[in-house]
């Protein structure tokens, strides 16, 4: 678990440095788990896609959605 908010950076979550960007975190990630509202859930999506390798689940909070989401999956390459 690495911890993603850039208006925490300096702090930590359970013993783990918060990072500013998923592409801060400077390895592979297996899974993102977004907890944001709805209204904030793409930029998050957007960056998660544009990493190397894309992380294999994109995971959001119950009741947060985005019906246009699956439809943005990158193909396998």
């Amino acid at each position: 678990m690495i911890p993603v908010n850039p208006g925490h950076l300096g702090k930590s979550l359970l013993g783990k440095p918060f990072v500013a960007s998923l592409r801060d975190i400077g390895r592979p990630v297996d899974m993102v788990d977004i907890f944001r509202n709805s209204s904030h859930i793409m930029p998050v999506v957007d960056e998660a896609l544009e990493l190397t390798p894309p992380p294999k689940i994109i995971w959001m909070q119950l009741g947060a959605r985005d019906d246009a989401l699956p439809q943005r999956r990158k193909p396998p390459a």
